[in-house]
């Protein structure tokens, strides 16, 4: 897919804290000339709230009740990228959303090195930043057991093993052949 081309339906990033969803989603909408969207922000807008303090205040449910009901408020229309959060395609039928609307990549990433990432960014992620490194491990592990299968629902799995730009050209390339 060269540079500008136009996609006629939003492109949704999903897989684990750490995988690079961000990173990935910025640098494919400036290829496809299309906006991105980070979920966790737009719910932090909504909400007036940082997700650590909707986790902590309102607790995992709540948070999940709203992270659903801002995932359908996005424009689509608009053909953006979505980054979600993790969990997003596990809960209220995310998955299930996010196929029906639009195409989804799932970058996949090896548990090691989402620990070392972790590691490095711990005070970035709320969720895992009082962890030390064995109840890290764990907690990833537990994740992965319940998260990949619905990760692996998603139309495009990539592999986030090299540098950003190498995997964004990877997904164009399967982007095409859609």
């Amino acid at each position: 897919m060269k540079k500008g081309k136009q996609i006629k339906y939003p492109i949704f990033i999903v897989g684990y804290m750490g995988s690079g969803k961000s990173t990935i989603g910025k640098l494919l909408s400036n290829q496809l000339n299309t906006h991105f969207i980070d979920l966790d922000t737009r719910i932090e807008s909504f909400t007036g709230k940082s997700i650590n303090d909707i986790f902590q205040g309102e607790g995992s449910n709540e948070f999940r009740r709203i992270e659903a009901k801002v995932l359908r408020s996005i424009n689509i229309k608009e053909f953006p990228v979505i980054s979600v959060g993790g969990g997003t395609p596990c809960y209220e039928n995310g998955m299930d959303y996010i196929n029906q609307k639009g195409k989804s990549i799932y970058l996949q990433i090896g548990k090691k090195q989402l620990f070392d990432r972790l590691c490095t960014a711990k005070q970035d992620r709320p969720l895992v930043k009082e962890l030390g490194e064995d109840k890290l491990k764990a907690r990833i592990r537990r994740d992965l057991r319940f998260r990949v299968p619905f990760y692996r629902r998603a139309d495009i799995v990539v592999k986030n093993t090299t540098d950003a730009q190498s995997c964004v050209q990877r997904i164009l390339s399967k982007l095409d052949r859609l």
